[in-house]
Order: C-alpha cells, then sequence, then structure tokens
C-alpha cells in the first residue's frame, strides 16, 4: 500500500509519519510518540519506554529498568538481591526496617 506524503499519518494523533519510523498497531499505522505513550510497557520509576534490547525485571507486579530497581532510600540496586516491599516501594535489607 503506498500514501501520499501529506496522507500517511497517525492513526492516534494525526502527526505526518515518517516512512523509515512508524510502529503499525491493530492494522494501522502509529508514530513513535503514541507508541511510547500508550503502546509500550514503561518502567515504574522512571515512566520511560522498556525498549527492545533494555535489560528490565519484573517486581512488585511492574517493570522496572534493571538499573531503576533500587531502595527507595539509599538507591542501591537491588536486580538479584534480596529487597523488602512497603507501600509498593523496594528497599534494601538495611533500610525495610526504617520504612516500616
Amino acid at each position: 500500500m503506498q500514501f501520499c506524503k501529506t496522507c500517511f499519518l497517525c492513526a492516534k494523533c494525526n502527526c505526518q509519519l515518517d516512512p523509515n519510523g512508524y510502529h503499525l498497531w491493530e492494522g494501522a499505522q502509529i508514530c513513535d510518540i503514541c507508541f511510547a505513550k500508550t503502546m509500550s510497557t514503561k518502567c515504574t520509576a522512571c515512566d520511560f519506554p522498556i525498549e527492545p534490547g533494555d535489560r528490565w525485571l519484573e517486581a512488585l507486579n511492574v517493570a522496572w529498568h534493571t538499573e531503576c530497581f533500587c531502595c527507595a532510600v539509599c538507591q542501591v540496586e537491588l536486580e538479584g538481591a534480596a529487597f523488602y516491599a512497603k507501600g509498593k516501594k523496594p528497599y534494601c535489607k538495611i533500610h525495610a526496617k526504617q520504612a516500616a
């Protein structure tokens, strides 16, 4: 299927699409911005999309970039380490008592 440049629009926001950079969603073309906002998994900590090739994990029933999964107090990375959850936030062993 071919479109003229002015008719090749995002199905969600109607911006003009770059023929080299768009996504197909349910049979329609959408721009990178709309894809990132509504279709991709986002990191709970930084709210940026988890892109193909990113290292990520699922903890507390949500997705995190591995570098964003840190203690809510001291920011030590918790990937692969024991952690404690309070109020949907991860804590290292040292700070879990302070969060009580």
